[in-house]
């Protein structure tokens, strides 16, 4: 079973990804969370194996808090629908910050 953690914008939101997960017999939810504050630790208590994040609106201190993650060993993955330049840049930006982190973990090893 793969372990995920659904974050999104709203409750709706969350329940739809959720909706989705359920039809599929090797992932299973984990929990649910409201936006991006405190996601972070959500992760550390409930050891997910993927998020699940959907974002209205991507800022820089949401940026700060995938760095963090990806720092901790949570491997990622961007899934987006629509958005424009501001959120295809914004994504060049964590996936840059993903990629600097995982090669410097690689190097400590």
């Amino acid at each position: 079973m793969i372990r995920v953690l659904i974050a999104a914008t709203s409750e709706i939101m969350c329940a739809g990804l959720e909706a989705l997960l359920a039809g599929h017999p090797t992932l299973v939810a984990v929990g649910r969370w409201q936006g991006t504050a405190g996601l972070a630790e959500q992760v550390e208590v409930r050891q997910p194996d993927v998020v699940l994040l959907e974002l209205e609106s991507p800022d820089d201190d949401t940026l700060a808090m995938l760095e963090a993650l990806a720092a901790g060993g949570m491997a990622m993955t961007c899934l987006t629908v629509g958005g424009g330049d501001e959120c295809a840049a914004w994504l060049d930006r964590a996936a840059t910050a993903a990629m600097a982190v995982a090669s410097t973990s690689m190097a400590r090893r």
